[in-house]
C-alpha cells in the first residue's frame, strides 16, 4: 500500500526486493518419452440466413519407441462439438453430418489406443487395444490383440483376433474377427504372403459371415517394384491386382501401372470388407487399368498425367453405380516460379462414359511470404466430393478458397481458410480457423 501511495504522490520510493524464482517439481521420467500433436479447429458455415458453428479437436499421442523399447504405446482420437446446432431437426438439414445421428452436442471417436510389446523373447512382437491392421490391404480397425513371431530373416507368422470397429454402428453385439498371415522371402529381393481373415458382422442388413483368403507376391528389381495379390471369398475367386511402379531418380521420371479384375458379382458384405457394396448393389465383374506418370521438366517445372479405364465383363449390366468409364487427367506445376516462393498448379480431368462426357478442372497458387507464413488461393470444380471433417457428401461442387498458414513457433502452427462453395444443395460460405501444437 505504501508503494502505491508513493507512486500516486510522485514521492521517491525504494525498490522492493526481487522475488525468488518459482521452483517446479521435476517432471516424471515417462513424460520425456511422450510425444504427439493437438489440433483444434473452429468451423463457421453459412447458407443464406442459416448458420452453423462446430469445434473439432484431434489428439495423437505416442510414448516410447516400438523398435527399441520393450513397452510403447500410441493413441489417437477426435472430439466434435456442435456449438449452436439444433439436433432435433426433423428431415433434411444442409448442415447434417454423421455425428448428428447421435443427437447430442459433443461426440467423440477413439481411432487407436494400443500397447506394443517388442521382443519380450527374440523375434516376438505383440499389440493389444484398438488398432488398425495396416498389414492387410483392407486396413481393418479392431479392438483386440495380435502377435507375430519372426522365425528367421526369411519367415514370419502372425495372428490376430478381436471385435471389428464400426464407428457409427449403434450396437457391435455379435461382431468379431480373427485371422493371420504367413510371410516369407523365398528368393532374393522377393516376398510372398498368405493371409486369412474371418469376419462376422451383424448390422441392419443382417448377419454376415465372410472368410477371405489372400495371396500376395512381390519382387524388387531396381528401379521397379512389381507386386500381385489375389483374394478368395467363401472359397471362390474374388479379385486380382497386378501392379508395377518405378522411380528413375536421374531423369526425375516416375511411373505406376495397375491392373485389376473383379471375378464375381459382389452382393452384400460385412462393413469391414466393403462398406459400400451394401448400398451400391450389385457390383458386376469388371476390368480396370490405370497408368500414372510424372516428369520433372526442370528445377522449376513438372508435369503429371494419369489415365484410368474400366470395362464391364457384361456391358449390358451397367447401373447407376456400376458402369464403364475412362478418365484422363493432366497436371502442370511450378516451383519458385514466377518468382521465388511462388508455386502454381493446374489440373484438368476428362471423363467419358457411354452416356455422357464431361470436364472437371482446378488450380492453385501458393505464396511463401516469409519462412513461416504461407498463403494459397485455390479453385476447383468436381462432380463428387466428401468433406474430410464431417463426412458430408456433395455433388457438382464449384469452390474457391483462400488460406493462410503461420508457423508461430517451431511447435505451434496457426491456420485459417475461407471457402465459397456452390453445390447440388446450396451455396456454402465456410471459415475454418485452427491451431496445431506438436510436443
Amino acid at each position: 500500500m505504501a508503494i502505491l501511495i508513493a507512486i500516486i504522490l510522485g514521492l521517491p520510493q525504494e525498490e522492493p526486493p526481487p522475488a525468488a524464482p518459482p521452483t517446479f517439481a521435476a517432471a516424471p521420467d515417462w513424460l520425456d518419452s511422450l510425444h504427439g500433436t493437438i489440433r483444434t479447429l473452429h468451423r463457421a458455415r453459412r447458407i443464406g440466413d442459416a448458420s452453423d458453428s462446430d469445434l473439432f479437436n484431434s489428439l495423437n499421442l505416442r510414448a516410447g519407441d516400438p523398435d527399441k523399447d520393450l513397452f510403447s504405446s500410441s493413441a489417437s482420437g477426435r472430439f466434435q462439438s456442435d456449438l449452436d446446432g439444433d439436433r432435433r431437426v426433423e428431415g433434411f438439414s444442409p448442415f447434417d453430418s454423421l455425428s448428428d445421428s447421435y443427437r447430442r452436442a459433443t461426440t467423440g471417436q477413439v481411432h487407436t489406443a494400443y500397447l506394443d510389446i517388442t521382443n519380450p523373447w527374440p523375434g516376438v512382437r505383440a499389440r493389444a487395444g484398438r488398432q488398425i491392421l495396416e498389414e492387410l490391404p483392407e486396413a481393418l480397425p479392431m479392438d483386440g490383440g495380435r502377435a507375430s513371431l519372426e522365425l528367421s530373416k526369411e519367415a514370419l507368422v502372425a495372428a490376430f483376433g478381436g471385435r471389428p470397429v464400426n464407428y457409427f454402428e449403434s450396437s457391435p453385439s455379435g461382431d468379431w474377427m480373427f485371422g493371420g498371415w504367413i510371410e516369407a522371402r523365398p528368393w532374393t529381393r522377393g516376398r510372398a504372403r498368405v493371409e486369412y481373415l474371418h469376419l462376422e458382422d451383424e448390422n441392419t442388413f443382417g448377419l454376415f459371415r465372410d472368410d477371405l483368403i489372400g495371396l500376395m507376391v512381390e519382387h524388387r528389381e531396381d528401379p521397379w517394384l512389381i507386386s500381385g495379390r489375389t483374394t478368395f471369398l467363401e472359397s471362390e475367386a474374388r479379385d486380382i491386382t497386378v501392379r508395377g511402379s518405378a522411380a528413375f531418380s536421374e531423369s526425375g521420371f516416375t511411373v505406376d501401372v495397375k491392373a485389376y479384375y473383379l471375378f464375381e458379382q459382389q452382393q452384400a458384405l460385412s462393413y469391414g470388407l466393403d462398406g459400400f457394396a451394401v448400398f451400391l448393389l450389385p457390383i458386376e465383374p469388371y476390368y480396370q487399368l490405370s497408368l500414372a506418370a510424372s516428369q520433372e521438366l526442370s528445377g522449376h517445372f513438372g508435369v503429371e498425367g494419369a489415365v484410368t479405364a474400366r470395362q464391364l465383363e457384361d456391358a449390358d449390366s451397367e447401373g447407376a453405380y456400376n458402369h464403364e468409364f475412362s478418365r484422363w487427367s493432366l497436371t502442370g506445376r511450378s516451383r519458385d516460379w514466377p518468382a521465388k516462393g511462388w508455386s502454381v498448379s493446374a489440373t484438368g480431368d476428362f471423363w467419358q462414359t457411354r452416356n455422357d462426357d464431361f470436364w472437371t478442372a482446378g488450380g492453385a497458387v501458393t505464396w511463401e511470404i516469409t519462412a513461416g507464413i504461407k498463403a494459397d488461393l485455390a479453385s476447383a470444380y468436381t462432380l463428387y466430393s466428401i468433406d474430410a471433417l464431417t463426412g458430408e457428401e456433395r455433388e457438382r461442387v464449384r469452390s474457391i478458397s483462400l488460406g493462410l498458414r503461420w508457423k508461430v513457433k517451431p511447435d505451434v502452427t496457426a491456420d485459417a481458410r475461407f471457402t465459397a462453395e456452390e453445390n447440388d444443395v446450396d451455396g456454402f460460405r465456410t471459415l475454418d480457423v485452427g491451431v496445431r501444437y506438436a510436443f
